[in-house]
């Protein structure tokens, strides 16, 4: 972000960011699911992730 973006916009500067984590294992797949509530009444919460290694190289 350049000019200052998150601290003249707040969240909404962040919204479009993505965060990459660099991991030792470049291979495999891994997929997440997730589903709960945080107190009654609250409504049904849902994630679900997925992570996918390829190699960089040969």
């Amino acid at each position: 972000m350049r000019d200052g973006a998150a601290a003249q916009y707040g969240s909404d500067a962040i919204a479009g960011v993505m965060n990459f984590i660099m991991r030792d294992d470049s291979e495999g797949l891994t997929v997440e699911a997730k589903y709960g509530q945080y107190a009654e009444g609250d409504g049904d919460q849902y994630s679900l992730a997925a992570n996918i290694g390829l190699p960089l190289t040969d």
